[in-house]
């Protein structure tokens, strides 16, 4: 995980978190991450995980839609797929 500082505008920034999971597999581990750390100003506003694998399985969005509906925050904007 590496800790990012991004400027929004001219009146402040915000603290981006970003992590990648290499060989996720469905990117269970890493939708989790997301799932127990949900965004908490002013420590983080946005917590991001990319999930790194040969190719996206399609029990990866099933999954990630599962999540989703008790952990809102836990969405594509938020679970990548490279």
């Amino acid at each position: 995980a590496r800790r990012m500082k991004n400027m929004t505008d001219s009146y402040g920034s915000k603290q981006e978190i970003v992590v990648h999971d290499l060989c996720s597999g469905h990117g269970l581990t890493g939708m989790l991450f997301v799932a127990c750390n949900p965004p908490r100003p002013p420590l983080f506003e946005s917590l991001r995980t990319i999930l790194v694998d040969h190719k996206e399985p399609r029990s990866h969005s099933v999954l990630r839609d599962c999540i989703s509906e008790i952990c809102p925050w836990v969405s594509k904007d938020t679970v990548q797929f490279m």
